[in-house]
């Protein structure tokens, strides 16, 4: 047990800063696509990669990327972190 409430606390933080960084990342991609739609500019949200089934767009990819990053990133370092706590106890 040892090894594993360091995992699960990492995970859950992970899972939490990636859902509140795809938030984040959401609202500044409309945002931005406001402003580039009132100046006549093409949107960041048009399809990007449109192939059968899949659509996908610069706007998708970014939110995604940006969640990834930090949720991997997040669940890392806590998980680091805790184990690291733990083994000086």
């Amino acid at each position: 047990m040892g090894k594993v409430l360091p995992i699960v606390v990492g995970i859950l933080a992970g899972l939490a800063a990636c859902i509140a960084c795809a938030v984040l990342v959401a609202v500044s991609i409309a945002i931005v696509d406001t402003y580039l739609a009132g100046h006549s500019l093409p949107p960041l949200a048009r399809p990007w990669v449109d192939h059968g089934p899949f659509r996908f767009s610069r706007a998708d990819a970014l939110m995604n990327a940006c969640a990834l990053g930090a949720g991997v990133g997040t669940g890392v370092v806590v998980a680091k972190a805790l184990a690291r706590s733990r083994r000086a106890a």
